[in-house]
């Protein structure tokens, strides 16, 4: 008994380190970066409901091609630039910023304007696109001579995206008002036209694509205050990413890539329909 004991704990032993000795060990990498370029591959958070910026193209031959945009085309440029392929997660838009900060994207990559709380979440790269679009309002034609000062929603119904920089214009410019929060500017357009809200606010470059597929709403005269551009989230943590993505984003800005990629955007989703 004593033997085959013995016996049965040297197998036990011989066992566990073979299993330790033969396992994978997980690859430990430096930073981000350097975990990146070793897989090959980056991840990219967006919400892909925003013509021209991110939306999915229904024509597309092959799903690499599903989804379309100035700012998907950042992406892959960022992308290529860093060596690796490109892999879009879709998400809605207010958990972008959440699937920064917790790590379960590189990037996120979605018409991100700045906001303070956002800064204070994530490392923001760029500004990119700046002077391309304005704060502003969809209104109904037929209110667009009465709607076209901010003053001038005081106390109307306001269609507002979730967790937006046109949320926080809102809270800081305008009064007694009642906000319809929507998650997708679909809704908004809908709620709009259907009578349920007196104005969406909205980027003016996505606005207008809404007002070329609508002939009864338009945007408004009105601008808000607001820094134009958008930025990259990255974590806080990857400073070394952040680095190396803030570099590449404001080459593609200067040297006017990313007008241009707006613009082929914007007639793409305009051929297509898509708003």
């Amino acid at each position: 008994m004593k033997r085959f004991t013995a016996l049965l704990l040297t197998l036990l032993i011989l066992a566990t380190l073979c299993l330790s000795g033969c396992s994978e060990k997980e690859p430990e990498y430096a930073n981000a970066l350097e975990r990146i370029k070793a897989e090959g591959k980056i991840v990219m958070a967006t919400n892909p409901e925003w013509a021209p910026y991110e939306f999915e193209n229904l024509n597309a031959e092959n799903e690499e091609d599903k989804y379309v945009g100035a700012d998907i085309e950042l992406g892959r440029y960022i992308a290529e630039q860093l060596g690796v392929e490109l892999q879009i997660d879709a998400m809605s838009f207010e958990t972008v910023i959440e699937s920064i900060a917790q790590g379960r994207a590189d990037m996120g990559i979605s018409g991100l304007a700045y906001r303070e709380e956002r800064a204070q979440a994530v490392l923001l790269a760029g500004p990119y696109g700046v002077g391309e679009s304005y704060q502003g309002a969809l209104v109904r034609k037929e209110d667009a001579a009465e709607l076209n000062t901010i003053e001038s929603l005081f106390g109307r119904k306001i269609g507002v995206q979730i967790s937006s920089l046109q949320y926080e214009l809102a809270e800081k410019y305008l009064q007694d008002c009642e906000y319809n929060l929507f998650s997708n500017p679909v809704d908004g357009v809908l709620a709009l036209r259907n009578g349920k809200v007196d104005a969406v606010l909205i980027a003016s470059a996505t606005g207008q694509g809404y007002c070329n597929n609508y002939d009864d709403i338009q945007m408004s005269d009105l601008r808000f205050p607001a820094d134009t551009g958008e930025y990259v989230a990255i974590n806080k943590e990857n400073t070394e990413l952040y680095d190396a993505i803030l570099e590449i984003v404001l080459e593609a800005e200067s040297s006017g890539k990313f007008a241009a990629w707006l613009e082929e955007a914007t007639a793409l989703a305009e051929s297509l329909g898509v708003n």
